[in-house]
């Protein structure tokens, strides 16, 4: 059974990320350790890897601490599946698993998440790091809370596994990329050249989500300006910067896929996941995804598929786009009766065991450096402990900009429907129109 993880590269779009936070002021009716217990909504199903893992690890935890973990294995979304009880006297959680960054916006915005500074600041068990160190600052900024005036708050969530977007391929396709993988756009483009001229379209993409198809502007962006400059341009309310000349060339570069037929016939017409299953069965060559996707399309894979990845390529031959990061962790609900007995726990994946189990059983990308993961995710890991990451937060008004005005004007560009020249200037002018009408 397949488990889908749409994902926004943007960091804004799915309600599938961890905890949120704000102030705690809750007193737990169990002791710091030595017992008590707590009811886990997990995001996963039972029997799925990320499941056993969890499980042997709450094993481990019970044993070690004699805490008691009542774990409900609800599948992806558990957060949505809790909200509606928030206001209640009967919050049948006190602690859920999910993507950190939605946690953050739903509980923690909302003062229903318990403010976990205490916990960074405390060592990760049996460690001498502690959780802040583990994380790292990339990652505790996606558990942090966005306050109305866009300064980072408290974090109210622990992320103890990544993901990331990348090129992924069959490594039996192309065996010398594994030790050689493309660096610049222009060593890519010529790879897909010589696919499309032997009758491939190399480039595998639903274009019916446009998280995914906005996925190549916004790296392209990124490696033409900047990641900050990325974001600049979506906060600006006048529009304006998308007219700068990087961003445009960015476009271009998108506009010469679609005109070369790169991508996958069908692309810009497709329902999910009909192309990344074509992909998974070689009918195309090289996917711009999420790091779950070899999980995702296991069932559907061509025999003996050897997954492999490369970052995205720079376009200058130095620097390479900045991989954009989302993570899933632990936080805790603020009606919870049982916080300090729920505390102890959101380190425990922190450390080294679990962190490398993360990356063998889970197939994810641990948050901790060092840690060794498989093949498929090794440059992928490197670039992220080299520092070459980026997470952002972004406001409620900024999802509903990407949403409403980035999406629409990007499928309009990938599917053919509009130029280089065209699409920037009509984000320009969107983006104005839509600020406007908020004041």
């Amino acid at each position: 059974m397949r488990h889908s993880r749409v994902r926004s590269l943007l960091s804004v779009l799915l309600v599938v990320v961890v905890l949120a936070a704000c102030s705690s002021g809750s007193k737990s009716t169990s002791s710091p350790s030595g017992g008590g217990s707590f009811t886990l909504w997990s995001m996963w199903n039972k029997g799925e890897q990320g499941q056993i893992f969890l499980q042997n690890a709450i094993n481990d935890f019970e044993k070690d601490t004699g805490v008691k973990v009542n774990v409900q294995w609800k599948g992806r979304g558990p957060l949505t599946k809790l909200l509606p009880s928030l206001n209640t006297s009967n919050v049948p959680a006190d602690m859920v698993e999910d993507g950190v960054q939605a946690i953050a916006d739903n509980l923690g915005a909302t003062g229903n998440a318990v403010d976990l500074t205490s916990t960074y600041n405390t060592k990760v068990p049996n460690d001498s790091q502690t959780v802040a160190q583990v994380v790292g600052p990339q990652f505790e900024k996606q558990a942090q809370i966005v306050e109305p005036d866009g300064s980072l708050g408290a974090p109210v969530a622990v992320p103890y596994l990544a993901g990331s977007y990348a090129f992924f391929y069959n490594g039996k396709t192309f065996p010398q990329l594994v030790s050689n993988p493309p660096t610049t756009w222009a060593a890519f483009t010529q790879i897909l050249a010589q696919r499309k001229a032997s009758g491939v379209n190399p480039l595998a993409l639903d274009g019916s989500i446009s998280g995914y198809s906005s996925y190549y502007f916004q790296y392209l962006s990124m490696a033409e300006t900047s990641a900050d400059e990325w974001y600049h341009a979506l906060g600006d309310k006048t529009g304006q910067t998308w007219l700068q000349p990087g961003f445009l060339a960015a476009a271009e570069k998108v506009e010469q896929l679609v005109k070369a037929s790169y991508f996958i016939k069908g692309y810009n017409d497709s329902k999910y996941p009909a192309m990344e299953d074509k992909w998974a069965n070689n009918d195309s060559d090289f996917i711009l995804m999420g790091t779950w996707i070899p999980g995702e399309v296991a069932s559907v894979q061509a025999p003996g598929y050897d997954y492999q990845a490369f970052p995205f390529p720079s376009v200058d031959g130095k620097t390479a786009p900045p991989l954009v990061i989302d993570s899933d962790g632990l936080g805790i609900v603020k009606k919870s009766k049982h916080v300090a007995a729920a505390q102890q726990f959101v380190a425990w994946l922190l450390q080294s065991k679990y962190q490398a189990e993360v990356g063998s059983m889970t197939q994810n990308v641990p948050v901790r450096k060092g840690v060794a993961v498989p093949s498929v995710l090794g440059s992928i890991k490197t670039s992220i402990d080299a520092g070459n990451a980026y997470a952002d937060r972004m406001t409620a008004a900024d999802n509903s900009y990407v949403n409403e005005v980035l999406f629409p004007v990007d499928d309009n560009l990938i599917n053919g429907k509009t130029t280089a020249q065209q699409f920037v200037e009509k984000l320009a002018s969107a983006s104005a129109t839509y600020w406007a009408a908020k004041k």
